[in-house]
């Protein structure tokens, strides 16, 4: 019996070993909830969406309010951006944490209309929806959204842009938001630096 027990104890350990020596597989590409791939640009890349390669990855950011009706005696706070391809690489999913504040927010382009589009979920409920178009002197996108409220004829109108900068690779994004009497309602500046 003794002889049985040392056979079967061997024979398992050896098995362990074996499976334990045998290189791991390679870990499969993350699927998103549509069976597409993330993080994975689409290849090759189209030209618009190389514009879009530099914001990949993760970021610590800093958020500076001017004085606005937001912000009456302005502030500033620390946070983080993240951005990865989605679906095949044709999207840029990004998130923005800043203190309570989260968003997240999809960029695409958009060949018909030859502009880029943007679609923005803030944990407070609201939906923003831009189109915006390359600056290449600055290398940024540059947004501008017009929205109309209920029950208001006016515009309020919303500029910003996001983009990495040249020399020293740090991501830069403003926004400006003037209500419908043109009075400024928000002045957001995001300088943010890749995490290591």
């Amino acid at each position: 019996m003794k002889i049985l027990i040392a056979f079967v104890t061997l024979s398992a350990l050896g098995f362990c070993a074996t499976v334990l020596a045998q290189k791991a597989p390679d870990k499969p590409k993350e699927l998103d909830i549509l069976g597409q791939y993330v993080g994975t640009a689409a290849q090759p890349l189209p030209d618009e969406l190389k514009m879009l390669q530099p914001l990949i990855g993760e970021w610590n950011a800093e958020f500076i309010e001017a004085q606005s009706a937001v912000s009456p005696g302005g502030s500033t706070s620390k946070g983080k951006i993240t951005a990865q391809w989605i679906l095949d690489g044709h999207f840029l999913l990004g998130t923005t944490e800043q203190g309570k504040d989260r968003s997240i927010w999809i960029i695409g382009y958009d060949s018909d209309k030859k502009k880029y589009r943007k679609i923005c979920f803030m944990n407070g409920g609201q939906i923003d929806e831009s189109l915006g178009d390359w600056n290449g002197e600055f290398d940024t996108i540059d947004w501008l959204t017009h929205v109309k409220r209920q029950g208001d004829e006016k515009l309020s109108t919303t500029q910003d842009y996001i983009g990495v900068e040249r020399g020293n690779g740090a991501l830069r994004a403003n926004t400006m938001v003037q209500d419908a009497d043109g009075k400024l309602y928000r002045s957001l500046t995001i300088k943010a630096t890749r995490r290591n």
